[in-house]
């Protein structure tokens, strides 16, 4: 493993064997700006689409009043 990013970038990055590899490599390697605004901007729809494929849309159950629920 290089330790100055010349074996691969954030786009193709090396194989990396363990997770001190990858802290290494990672920490050592710039990310540009654009990337990670990229990532921000897309990442609230990314985990809405997610999390509805895994549970299915969500929909809050409808209210009931009092008397629909047996109370006085």
């Amino acid at each position: 493993m290089s330790t100055d990013a010349s074996d691969g970038s954030i786009y193709y990055p090396e194989r990396l064997h363990s997770a001190e590899e990858h802290l290494a490599w990672w920490s050592s390697v710039p990310v540009p700006d654009e990337v990670l605004q990229s990532v921000m901007d897309d990442y609230k729809n990314s985990r809405t689409v997610t999390v509805n494929s895994i549970v299915g849309k969500w929909e809050a159950p409808k209210r009931r009043t009092r008397l629909e629920q047996g109370g006085v």
